[in-house]
Formats: structure tokens, C-alpha cells, sequence
């Protein structure tokens, strides 16, 4: 699946909500990111979900790097949370 996405970048939008381990999450933002068009989005599913810490922790470190504006969308009026990270190159 890597190299058939590789075939077809640029994305303007790269949506990662797949394994929720550290590792998954990790290896999805460091493999997806290069394939994103300059003016791209790169979004996390489950951001703020306390099933999925690991989700969250990854977010936290692209949250913390200054080559990545973000923002989160996240209601907390549900009785289950998930929230979406959306991060863009400065």
C-alpha cells in the first residue's frame, strides 16, 4: 500500500486512522508525511480518545514541532471523545 500512495502523491490531504499503537501511529505519520503537497494537510483520527493514548502522544510531538501549524477539532459533548488533529507546513 506504501508504494502504491508513493505512486500517486502529492496528497492535499493524508488522513492517518489506522493502528493506534506508538509504533503504527509513528510509522504512519513518518511514511505519509514526505507525500504531502506543499500547502498539505496532515490529519490524526482520535487525538483526544482515552482509549487511544498512544494516538494522542504522537499528535502531542507533531503538535510540538515548530515546522507544523494545528489544530484540533474535538466535542467533548459526546459521551465517547475522538478528535481530529489537522497540522499544515509553516
Amino acid at each position: 500500500a506504501l508504494l502504491m500512495a508513493k505512486s500517486m502523491a502529492p496528497f492535499d490531504l493524508v488522513f492517518i486512522d489506522g493502528g493506534h499503537t506508538y509504533d503504527a501511529v509513528r510509522a504512519d505519520v513518518t511514511n505519509y508525511t514526505p507525500m504531502l503537497a506543499a500547502k498539505g494537510v496532515l490529519a490524526l483520527h482520535d487525538i483526544a480518545a482515552t482509549a487511544h493514548p498512544d494516538v494522542a502522544r504522537v499528535w502531542s510531538e507533531v503538535s510540538s514541532e515548530n515546522a507544523w501549524k494545528t489544530e484540533e477539532f474535538v466535542c467533548r459533548d459526546y459521551p465517547v471523545v475522538f478528535g481530529i488533529g489537522a497540522a499544515t507546513r509553516r
